[in-house]
């Protein structure tokens, strides 16, 4: 599949979008449950039929593969990175796409950011 041009830059906007919902529900999968979950795949299981929340990287683009989820790693039980891995598919790397969201201090969201992505806060 070629890469590079318009719909790259579109299919990373979209991700940036879409992590940045994810972060929502993820905090809102704690409040009801007591705990992160421990994977998207649990997340997503627990969505209602029809759910507009996307769970999956949009700048995977592989035919014949099956969709990448976006990366999710639980730190301990508070806190857990979300990003997406672009192009290379490694975490923590300088492509790595992230929620486009500013935590406050003692916000009580878990969301961490790894300082080596580029788009880091």
């Amino acid at each position: 599949m070629h890469r590079g041009g318009v719909y790259d830059e579109l299919r990373v906007q979209l991700a940036e979008t879409t992590l940045t919902s994810l972060v929502q529900s993820i905090e809102f999968y704690k409040t009801q449950n007591g705990h992160y979950p421990d994977s998207l795949a649990t997340l997503q299981a627990s969505f209602p039929e029809n759910s507009m929340v996307f769970v999956f990287d949009p700048t995977y683009i592989e035919m014949g593969t099956d969709q990448r989820y976006y990366h999710y790693e639980l730190q301990g039980e508070s806190n857990y990175y979300l990003l997406g891995v672009s192009a290379d598919g490694q975490p923590y790397t300088g492509d790595d796409l992230l929620p486009k969201i500013e935590i406050q201090p003692n916000s009580g969201i878990g969301l961490l950011i790894h300082q080596g992505s580029i788009n880091g806060l």
